[in-house]
């Protein structure tokens, strides 16, 4: 395995190892570049259980995808958090 497969691999090993969920996200934006949705792009074992969902159910899908009933509040949270998610400041 070259450096780079081993540095991923103990970074997944570690993020398993904390005592929190987590997850990275990528922002999905719709035609107008509105943020719109989430996809999962890791997740660690604390979350897989939190969510009840087997991680291969999570990596790659959207959230609202995963939890329907959480469209509504994605969609206002990251409209109204646009700014954020551009970089831009909010001062």
């Amino acid at each position: 395995m070259d450096i780079f497969g081993q540095k991923i691999k103990e970074s997944a090993e570690l993020l398993n190892t904390l005592p929190l969920a987590f997850v990275k996200f990528r922002i999905e934006y719709n035609a107008l570049h509105e943020p719109q949705d989430l996809t999962f792009l890791e997740v660690n074992d604390l979350l897989v259980n939190i969510a009840a969902k087997p991680k291969d159910l999570l990596i790659g899908k959207q959230l609202t995808e995963v939890s329907p009933e959480l469209k509504s509040f994605i969609s206002e949270t990251l409209k109204k958090n646009k700014i954020k998610l551009s970089g831009g400041s909010i001062y």
